[in-house]
């Protein structure tokens, strides 16, 4: 009898399915029945007992139905020795034995029991089933966290507000937080603290574009640049006007400054700053001296103020509040990158049919996974089932739990020993009679952290299943 799967993007489905692959003899080994059973029935059971020096210990018995619930596995102990081929190299019952993509084997959870069959997984490494976040934009920016380094401290409280309490209170590319971490005037778990705005992040309740600026910096090959930002949900298309101040502005941080400043600009035809993104502006280096401080403000307003002239490249934003940043001079002014990293979910489905001799009946058992989740990635697990391979179109996925990290508890690892919840029973998952029908898909879905930084993966999985006897 051949047990099979086929992963869609890996494996035509005509060489998987009637594949040859283990077998399975007559009878019902099931050696945790569920569900209520009629008085005075008897069913085998096979439980192993242990593994010690090499010696395989079993129980075999039968089991009685009493009061509609099954008893206990009542029946005599047996030992045999392994043959070195039968070993795995540190194995004990309910450790994975990796047959790839492939046919069921028997039960590696449980040795004793000769009808239990499981489908035993460990992905290749090139399968697919890890998310590899990629760069997908690099820019460099002065360090938050030297803001205070060579700048007077009444400066910085002007900009660096604590506690804060609107967008005014935090410049310099930093935002209001609920709870601040490692804030450079927030303690740890401080409230409403200005925290820098963190590459790709943007606020999605802004409708229009909120222009921002990071630290300008010195790059190693002496380049000076303003790292001009997108923090709203629209695109930031240039021109942009970039105002440089002398250090210590008194305009510092007003919306409508009223003084002469030194002006330059993103040009006309520059690609738009995108949400959460950040350019490089080196049309303003001639304003920052090598030693001394000066005052930026990016996008200032549209009528002339005092000496301040009109701005015809002035962009409608949702905030002006935000704008401004500052140079503090070349030695302490040193860039660090910036990346906006983008990782996608990744789906995988599986088609597995499990096969029963004559006057027996499918029952799916038990799925556990290994994961690897990161922060608060997380891997979700599904399942349909059929009567034909055709059938699985029709029928509707089963939410059967999700592997993460956080929140807890952990589920990383969902295994035959718990934790709670695991492992997996399928056959309450599904009900009865979905639990009974012969192909499975089990869809695994893959996701990356919310900041896009890191993904998930999958290490290896376990589908178990019985051929009870036929109703």
């Amino acid at each position: 009898m051949a047990s099979c799967v086929v992963d869609d993007e890996s494996r035509p489905r005509s060489n998987v399915i009637g594949a040859g692959g283990g077998t399975i003899r007559s009878g019902s080994g099931v050696n945790n029945p569920i569900g209520p059973c009629a008085d005075g029935t008897k069913i085998e059971c096979h439980i192993t007992v242990g593994k010690e020096n090499d010696v395989l210990t079993c129980l075999h018995g039968e089991r009685t139905c009493v009061a509609g619930t099954w008893g206990p596995c009542v029946g005599e102990f047996s030992s045999k020795s392994l043959p070195h081929s039968d070993e795995a190299s540190s194995w004990v019952p309910g450790e994975y034995r990796a047959l790839g993509l492939s046919d069921a084997g028997p039960c590696q959870n449980n040795p004793c029991d000769p009808y239990c069959q499981d489908f035993e997984e460990t992905p290749p490494v090139d399968a697919g089933y890890e998310v590899v976040p990629e760069i997908t934009t690099v820019w460099h920016a002065g360090s938050f966290y030297e803001l205070l380094d060579g700048l007077p401290g009444g400066f910085v409280n002007k900009g660096i507000k604590t506690p804060c309490t609107k967008q005014a209170d935090c410049q310099f590319d930093s935002h209001c937080l609920p709870t601040g971490s490692h804030g450079i005037t927030c303690e740890d778990g401080a409230a409403n603290c200005c925290m820098p705005w963190k590459p790709g992040e943007y606020d999605k309740t802004c409708a229009l574009p909120d222009v921002s600026a990071g630290l300008a910096c010195a790059k190693p090959d002496g380049t000076k640049i303003i790292p001009v930002c997108n923090r709203g949900y629209a695109d930031l298309v240039p021109p942009v006007t970039i105002y440089v101040f002398p250090g210590n502005s008194t305009q510092f941080p007003k919306c409508e400054p009223d003084k002469d400043p030194s002006i330059c600009h993103i040009p006309n035809g520059a690609p738009p700053i995108k949400p959460g993104e950040c350019v490089e502006v080196s049309s303003c280096a001639a304003y920052l001296p090598g030693n001394g401080v000066r005052t930026i403000m990016v996008n200032g307003p549209f009528m002339a103020v005092g000496n301040l002239p009109d701005n015809p490249d002035y962009k409608p934003e949702c905030s002006c509040d935000n704008n401004w940043t500052v140079w503090k001079g070349t030695a302490k002014s040193p860039c660090q990158p910036m990346q906006v990293y983008q990782a996608n979910p990744i789906v995988k489905n599986l088609v597995y049919e499990a096969n029963c001799p004559s006057g027996s009946r499918v029952q799916w058992g038990y799925l556990t996974w290994d994961t690897t989740t990161p922060l608060d990635s997380s891997v979700l697990w599904e399942a349909r089932t059929a009567t034909t391979n055709a059938g699985l179109g029709a029928a509707s996925y089963v939410e059967l739990g999700t592997a993460k990290a956080t929140p807890l508890p952990n589920t990383q690892i969902c295994s035959m020993a718990g934790p709670a919840e695991c492992p997996i029973n399928l056959y309450t998952t599904f009900g009865s009679s979905a639990a009974r029908n012969a192909f499975l898909e089990l869809q695994i879905t893959m996701n990356p952290t919310t900041d896009e930084t890191q993904g998930s993966k999958v290490n290896h999985w376990q589908i178990t299943y019985s051929c009870p006897p036929a109703e």
